[in-house]
């Protein structure tokens, strides 16, 4: 199995090439995540176009290709746009014992208090710009829960800054 992760247009034409150039019999099963909704992809100008031939390139290939993204809606998009089976992959996230030296950080769950996880890159289709109104609600109620953010991004649009900093600004907030 050959995993193929967060792949361009340019990529996705080339894994094509190179798998179609394989002999059958010797050709390996490959998974492609894609990772970029092509409207919105980071390349401003989107490159709708070339995405989409080398989708579909790959899914002629659909024996030993096969695609899945990190979101239920990404999925349903590629499903609908393109006609191909998307499974959803979440991206595993947790802090590393080294990083949480020194900090004031509880394991989860350590004292029995219910842990509701955010993992993943701060991005609006993600939900991340939801967790602001969502921890205020939660610290208002008392509810007896911790709330665990754990994003990242190359860059942060402003929708996403905001929130981030809203968050930051909560009390009781512990910034790993």
């Amino acid at each position: 199995l050959v995993f193929f992760h967060t792949v361009s247009d340019g990529q996705l034409i080339a894994i094509a090439t190179w798998l179609a150039e394989i002999a059958e019999s010797a050709r390996p099963r490959a998974e492609v995540l894609l990772r970029f909704h092509p409207e919105v992809h980071p390349d401003p100008k989107s490159r709708l176009a070339s995405y989409a031939v080398g989708v579909g390139a790959l899914a002629r290939l659909s024996p030993w290709v096969s695609f899945c993204t990190d979101t239920q809606r990404l999925s349903a998009w590629f499903e609908e746009n393109h006609g191909i089976d998307c499974r959803v992959v979440p991206i595993p996230h947790l802090p590393r014992a080294h990083e949480l030296e020194g900090k004031a950080f509880r394991p989860p769950a350590a004292d029995g208090v219910p842990v509701a996880a955010y993992v993943g890159d701060a991005r609006a289709d993600k939900g991340f710009t939801l967790l602001p109104a969502l921890a205020s609600a939660l610290l208002a109620r008392k509810t007896p829960v911790r709330l665990l953010v754990q994003a990242g991004g190359a860059s942060l649009g402003p929708a996403e800054s905001e929130a981030a900093g809203q968050l930051e600004s909560l009390p009781e907030i512990v910034k790993v």
